[in-house]
């Protein structure tokens, strides 16, 4: 670890409470402690503000960030009561934001160095900040995946037994950890090696490597010298097999076995595990934010590069990339959503689990679109709006979803708006008369055409739905302002024409 590391990891053991500063050049970071958890961290990088990690994930577009950042000019207000005001995210996406951008930036702390820091201690110091629960354990165990050298992982001996320190065990007793991490903890026994405790603890053995080797980092578990200790069920050894001369021809299971060891792909991996839980797909731990489960998710999508699997894999590996899509997206939907996860629950309750209620169905389908769509994959993103709406026809979020990303493709390629983003829309209010989201992407659509008259009767009609939302009101006064000044000056070009001329 470095030396911010160590700093920032011993207020943390300490249980400390008070203010952690660091200064580099124009850079300001402050991380605040309570009893030593990190309840929240504030920074000058413009990178890391709000509005600037929700336009990175395509939560808000330029546009909306542009009319956040006046309004805050204006107002002297917060960018999140911002985002707020004008409607662009509801309270509780904008608190969910909020909770990933902490995690964000104290990540980023760790990567400080050579840098000037004071910590003031005392209940003074985080009085008036707002409180935030940042996992520092899996948040640096994130850290140290995305920066520890793979060889440093992988040259951890295999015939090294491993034991906890009591200072691990009273941290680790404290955490959440996740059903491989504490089946990992319970091999770390000081009798059991590298090579046995790989052998008993299912899952990937990447992560297990990664997880010790941040362990010895920490200090929270010691190498050991090895003592042999008999297990109530031994490990079964390979059958000794009679060695081949070495000119001889490889049998085709030896063939086989030759091509498994030179695939290093890593979609393999998570092939093994479609068969587990679907919680275990995101690694979903209890009283986990839905902000969390979506970043889980976001991560694995980026790391696998499973938005462009016709680009990233070959035709072999395409079937199981997309299958594990598939049950990565079905996480997704099924646990950021209440009622999704009564109905799931409910499905497996029944006899033959293999039914997938259609209402989840469709929603991996969208879950799907929208990883198409951050990646600006407009037609795969259309068949996947499209197959939900096959499976529920019923649902009006779905065609203003496919109006949507219509409208965005238009505006990319530079082409000429379908007319089928008015109709879905009018579909959309058709099965719902008061879809408020409808009519909103109506009024865009008809301002964006230039149709002043038409955008303006469809916000008014948002306002009447919604009296308080902010962006249709702001879009209605601008229009109503246009409309006005555009009648004055074609009245004063019309007037001119007949004026008589002085003689």
């Amino acid at each position: 670890m470095n030396q911010t590391q160590k700093t920032i990891f011993s207020i943390h053991l300490k249980k400390a409470t008070g203010k952690l500063t660091f200064i580099k050049d124009e850079m300001k970071k402050e991380i605040f402690f309570k009893k030593g958890q990190p309840i929240y961290v504030d920074s000058t990088v413009r990178s890391e503000a709000l509005g600037q990690i929700l336009l990175k994930e395509g939560r808000i577009s330029e546009e909306q960030f542009k009319s956040t950042l006046d309004l805050m000019i204006k107002t002297g207000k917060r960018q999140g009561e911002c985002l707020a005001e004008l409607g662009y995210l509801s309270a509780y996406e904008i608190y969910q934001a909020l909770e990933t951008q902490m995690d964000k930036k104290f990540q980023n702390c760790l990567l400080i160095e050579d840098a000037e820091s004071e910590f003031l201690e005392g209940e003074d110091f985080i009085r008036e900040v707002p409180e935030f629960q940042i996992d520092v354990f899996h948040v640096m165990l994130d850290y140290f995946a995305l920066t520890l050298d793979s060889d440093r992982i992988q040259s951890l001996p295999l015939d090294v037994a491993y034991k906890m320190t009591p200072v691990g065990k009273t941290y680790l007793n404290n955490v959440k950890m996740l059903p491989q991490e504490s089946k990992i903890v319970r091999f770390l026994d000081g009798k059991t090696s590298l090579e046995d405790l790989l052998n008993r603890v299912d899952g990937d053995h990447d992560f297990t490597r990664l997880f010790i080797t941040v362990l010895l980092g920490l200090k929270f578990v010691d190498k050991a010298n090895l003592q042999k200790v008999s297990f109530s069920k031994p490990l079964e050894k390979p059958i000794e097999e009679k060695k081949a001369p070495k000119d001889a021809p490889k049998s085709v299971d030896e063939s086989k076995k030759s091509v498994d060891k030179q695939n290093t792909s890593p979609i393999y991996m998570w092939a093994i595990k479609l068969g587990k839980p679907l919680q275990d797909m995101l690694d979903i731990k209890p009283r986990m934010t839905k902000a969390q489960i979506q970043r889980n998710f976001d991560k694995i999508v980026r790391e696998l590069s499973l938005d462009q699997i016709e680009k990233q894999y070959q035709a072999k590996e395409r079937e199981i990339a997309q299958s594990v899509l598939d049950r990565l997206s079905m996480a997704l939907a099924v646990f950021t959503n209440d009622a999704l996860i009564k109905l799931y629950m409910n499905s497996q309750a029944q006899k033959d689990k293999k039914e997938i209620p259609p209402k989840i169905l469709s929603e991996v389908h969208i879950q799907k679109s929208k990883v198409f769509l951050l990646n600006k994959d407009f037609a795969r993103t259309i068949v996947e709006i499209q197959k939900a709406i096959d499976i529920d026809a019923k649902e009006p979020s779905y065609f203003v979803m496919m109006s949507d990303c219509l409208l965005k493709q238009s505006a990319h390629e530079n082409i000429e708006y379908p007319r089928a983003i008015v109709d879905n829309l009018k579909k959309a209010i058709e099965l719902d008369p008061n879809y408020l989201d409808a009519f909103f992407e109506l009024g865009t659509f008809y301002k964006m055409t230039k149709d002043m008259e038409k955008a303006r009767d469809y916000f008014s009609k948002c306002v009447d739905l919604n009296p308080n939302h902010a962006q249709a009101n702001s879009e209605l006064r601008l229009l109503n302002r246009r409309i006005a000044e555009n009648k004055k000056a074609s009245g004063a070009l019309f007037s001119g024409l007949f004026k008589s001329k002085k003689k």
